[in-house]
C-alpha cells in the first residue's frame, strides 16, 4: 500500500489578514477561498497547502514556546541559489530569520510568522533525497551534531556573490566559517540560570518562614485564649508542644524544586 503524503497544515489565528499577507510574501501563497471562519491558501497546484481557522474564542498563547505542539513547518527550494535569493528579497522587505543552520543535509533559514509560528525555508545540499536521507542515517558528523552549525546569512550571501558555488558554500558553512557566535534562537524554552534558581529558592524559603511565623503567632494567641479554661488544658498543651514538621529524609526544609 502506498504511503500518503503531507498535503496541508491548518493553523488557528487571531490575525488572518496579517498571516495571509505574510505567507504570500514569504512562500508565495495565494487565497483559494475565504469566509468569516477561515481562509485556504496554496502556492502550487494543490487545492490548498495552508488553512487558517478563526473564531472569537481563539486566544493568544504568550507561552507557546514552552508548550507542547508543533515546532515549525518547512518549505524546500530546488537550489541553494533560490534560497539565498529568497533571503535577500525578504531581508529587503524587513523579514529576517530568527535562526540559520546548516544541518549537514539541508541548509535552513527559520522565520517567524505574525503568530510566532516558526517556518523553515531550506534547500537539500545533496539535491537528492536518497543521498540526504542516507546522510542522516549513517554519517558520523550528523550523529555527533544533529542540530548542525549556525551561520550568518549575510556571510553566506557574500560568499555566493563572490563566486562560491553551492558545494563550497555548504562546505564552509558546515565547517563553521560563517558562524559568528551570535546567540541562536531555536524557539525552545531555556533552562533557568543558576542565579535565577538561587533567587527562586530564597523566595520560597522567605515565604515559608513568613507562613511559619504567622502560624506560630496564631497558635500562641489561641493558646493564651484557652489556657485559663481547665476544660481546654489538653488542647493548650497540644498547642504548646506544636512544632513544624521535619523532612523524614533529614534534608533541608522547605524542599525547593
Amino acid at each position: 500500500m502506498a504511503n500518503p503524503v503531507l498535503h496541508h497544515v491548518t493553523l488557528k489565528t487571531t490575525r488572518p489578514d496579517e498571516m495571509t499577507e505574510w505567507y504570500g510574501a514569504v512562500v508565495g501563497m495565494s487565497v483559494q477561498h475565504r469566509f468569516e471562519g477561515g481562509v485556504w491558501l496554496t502556492n502550487d497546484a494543490a487545492n490548498h497547502r495552508i488553512a487558517m481557522l478563526m473564531t472569537p474564542q481563539i486566544a493568544e498563547d504568550p507561552g507557546k514556546v514552552a508548550h507542547a505542539g508543533m515546532h515549525h513547518t518547512a518549505f524546500e527550494y530546488p537550489s541553494m541559489d533560490e534560497l539565498i535569493d529568497s533571503y535577500a528579497r525578504l531581508r529587503d522587505a524587513g523579514i529576517t530569520p530568527h535562526a540559520c543552520l546548516d544541518h549537514g543535509m539541508t541548509l535552513s533559514m527559520y522565520y517567524l510568522d505574525p503568530d510566532g509560528n516558526s517556518v523553515e525555508l531550506q534547500c537539500d545540499v545533496f539535491g537528492d533525497w536518497a543521498a540526504s536521507g542516507e546522510f542522516m542515517r549513517s554519517a558520523p558528523p550528523f550523529a555527533a551534531n544533529p542540530i548542525g552549525r549556525a551561520f550568518d546569512p549575510e556571510l553566506l550571501l557574500a560568499a555566493r556573490d563572490a563566486g562560491a558555488d553551492a558545494d563550497e558554500c555548504h562546505r564552509r558553512a558546515y565547517a563553521g566559517e560563517f558562524d559568528t557566535g551570535a546567540p541562536l534562537d531555536l524557539r525552545l524554552p531555556q533552562r533557568r540560570p543558576a542565579q535565577a534558581l538561587k533567587r527562586r529558592r530564597s523566595v520560597v524559603i522567605s515565604r515559608w518562614e513568613r507562613a511559619r511565623s504567622r502560624k506560630t503567632a496564631s497558635s500562641g494567641a489561641i493558646s493564651a485564649r484557652y489556657s485559663g479554661s481547665p476544660r481546654n488544658a489538653a488542647y493548650s498543651s497540644t498547642l504548646a508542644n506544636h512544632s513544624s514538621p521535619t523532612p523524614s529524609n533529614g534534608g533541608s526544609w522547605p524542599p525547593v524544586p
